[in-house]
């Protein structure tokens, strides 16, 4: 949770300040909180929310279209851990919709 807290800060901060290197820090603080929450564990979709999201701002900036490329891909992970019915799964769905 830790990690995950100074990400949302750096992210924040980055969002009004414009610090590109804030949003680089950040990815990678949410990539090792990721890291902490393996396969079936049960906010594991929620984890994968925020480096997806930073990853999409990164691409919108510089236009890297890697960035992208593995935002798409942890939006699809999110989406196969939300099984039918999950309260998530209609944003993951949305969020690949608005990517691709």
């Amino acid at each position: 949770m830790s990690l995950n807290n100074l990400a949302v800060d750096l992210s924040a901060r980055r969002n009004r300040l414009g610090n590109m290197e804030d949003l680089d820090e950040a990815i990678v603080l949410y990539r090792e909180a990721l890291n902490l929450r393996p396969q079936g564990h049960p906010d594991r979709s929620m984890s994968l929310n925020n480096p997806a999201n930073e990853l999409s701002a990164r691409y919108k900036q510089p236009g890297v279209i890697k960035d992208l490329d593995v935002a798409i891909a942890l939006a699809g992970e999110a989406l196969k851990a939300c099984a039918q019915g999950h309260p998530a799964r209609s944003k993951w769905l949305k969020y690949l919709v608005c990517h691709l």
